[in-house]
């Protein structure tokens, strides 16, 4: 076998490879702000986004949870049913505009729980552990770049 068809069979392993990862990990989207990169769980659906990370017992580093809306309107969000604390990013169309920090978890009845509503209208929202965005320097202003696969 020449030079050149051991190269061209090395090239499309490497496509057959990359296409292959990709279909497996069609449900994992990212999103890169700063020099973060985070793997999101995306929630499109009323569904979804109303379940959201309630029950859930904990995020991994580096992951979060977005909610991509198909217009922009001011959101509210609650944390029923969740088990950790978070920080809760507002962001309308590439750059956040506004952060929760260290969102508690309610305690008590869950009929009251607080709601936290985005100051302007957005399009996006994410929701990454309590400090990640202090931890990782994400502030007002970044701008977010979506990877999301689907």
């Amino acid at each position: 076998m020449n030079k050149n068809n051991r190269l061209l069979i090395i090239s499309l392993l490497l496509v057959a490879s990359a296409f292959l990862l990709l279909s497996q990990n069609k449900n994992q989207s990212y999103l890169k702000i700063n020099d973060s990169t985070i793997k999101v769980k995306v929630a499109k659906t009323v569904q979804e986004q109303t379940i959201g990370l309630g029950g859930e017992l904990n995020l991994a580093e580096n992951q979060g949870m977005l909610f991509v809306f198909p217009d922009q309107q001011v959101r509210n969000f609650w944390m029923k049913d969740m088990l950790f604390p978070i920080d809760i990013i507002w962001i309308q169309d590439n750059y956040i505009i506004a952060i929760e920090k260290n969102v508690p978890i309610p305690t008590g009845d869950q009929q009251n729980i607080p709601q936290y509503r985005s100051p302007q209208p957005v399009n996006y929202v994410l929701e990454v552990n309590a400090g990640f965005t202090d931890k990782t320097n994400i502030a007002i202003g970044n701008e977010v770049d979506f990877f999301l696969l689907d």
